[in-house]
Parts: structure tokens; C-alpha cells; sequence
């Protein structure tokens, strides 16, 4: 008895490492090593090795096909960062026929400050649907406030002037181009001196 809980605590060991090693590969972009080492994982059902080849195969895109494994891998894992991905796959037209209605549904599912401001292009875009300005403003300002610098950035930049989502206001885009800024963004930076923005700042 006691071999048998051994045996099982080891294999569970490995699975861990394995699929942590993978982790570790894709974020170095070494996409395919982690593509062999989650298959078999992913094989015998672990949800997490799922999510993760089918992220792999999502951003490996060597070929035509690593776009269709990805949404099979990331739709039998049922995990909620998976909804991100399928998201962007519907979005895009990667590997299936283009389908805003599906993409809107796994980004609002998410509801991540990424997905929102995929929800922002969609809606402002009106690719595939009717643009709606108004709600592509709510989640552009929600993507922005929970710290997406994309978001702040151009949410910054849309108050630098008038335009069908908002009207110019120059206290606002100096405070969001200044969080995108301090987030990263150099492209903020650009703008932020380009349009003298510190004197607008915290008036």
C-alpha cells in the first residue's frame, strides 16, 4: 500500500515539474520544447497541461495548424485565461472563420483588463457589427483603470482631440498618458512631450 501512495505522489511530482518546466519555456518562447513536454500531460486529461499547449500552440504559429490545436487544447482545458485566447483566435480569423459574436463572448467571459480592451477595439471598430462608440468607451475605460498602459495610452490619446468616442479634454489625456507612461508605455512618453502635458497636470 504504502509503494502504491508512492508511486502515485511521484507521478504527481512529475506532473507538476513537467508542466512548470513547460511554463518556464514558453516564457522564453521555446514554444515547441514545451509543445512536447504538455502533449502527453494534456493527454491524460490535466486541465492546466490543456491551457497551457494550447497557449503554446496559440503563440508558436509556425503553421496553419497550431492555430486549430490551440483552440481544441484551449477549449477542452476550461480554464478562464483560456477565454482570452479563443477570444483573439474569433477576433482574428486564426485557423476558423471569423466570428465577432464568439469573440465578444469568451473576452466578456474573462473580464481581464487585456480582454477589455480587446472589447474596446471590437466595439469602436464595428468590424462585423454595428460600431458602438458608447460601449466601446465603458471598456476602454475599464481596461484603463485596472492598469492596462495599451488602454491608458489610448485612452490618453483619444482626449488629445475630438472625436466620435470622446470630446478633447487635455487634463484627461495627461492623466492617461502619464499612468501609461509610468507603465511603460514609450509612446505615451512621446505624446506626453510632444503636447506638453505636464501643464495640464492635476488641474
Amino acid at each position: 500500500m504504502k509503494k502504491i501512495i508512492l508511486s502515485s505522489i511521484l507521478a504527481l511530482s512529475l506532473f507538476g515539474n513537467n508542466i512548470d518546466n513547460a511554463q518556464l519555456l514558453i516564457n522564453k518562447h521555446e514554444y515547441t520544447k514545451a509543445i512536447n513536454l504538455l502533449k502527453p500531460l494534456a493527454l491524460k486529461g490535466n486541465l492546466r497541461a490543456s491551457y497551457l499547449l494550447g497557449k503554446a500552440y496559440f503563440k508558436r504559429k509556425e503553421t496553419y495548424s497550431d492555430f486549430k490545436l490551440a483552440k481544441k487544447y484551449l477549449e477542452a482545458s476550461n480554464y478562464p485565461n483560456a477565454n482570452l485566447y479563443l477570444g483573439k483566435i474569433y477576433q482574428l480569423g486564426l485557423g476558423v472563420k471569423e466570428n465577432t459574436q464568439k469573440a465578444i463572448y469568451y473576452l466578456k467571459e474573462l473580464n481581464s483588463p487585456e480582454s477589455n480592451y480587446l472589447l474596446y477595439k471590437i466595439y469602436s471598430q464595428g468590424k462585423g457589427m454595428i460600431k458602438d462608440t458608447t460601449t466601446a468607451l465603458k471598456y476602454l475605460q475599464l481596461s484603463a483603470k485596472n492598469g492596462y498602459k495599451n488602454a491608458q495610452y489610448a485612452l490618453g490619446k483619444l482626449y488629445l482631440t475630438n472625436n466620435a468616442i470622446v470630446d478633447k479634454n487635455l487634463e484627461l489625456a495627461s492623466k492617461w498618458l502619464k499612468s501609461a507612461s509610468e507603465n511603460g508605455s514609450k509612446k505615451a512618453i512621446e505624446l506626453w512631450n510632444k503636447h506638453q502635458l505636464w501643464r495640464f497636470e492635476n488641474k
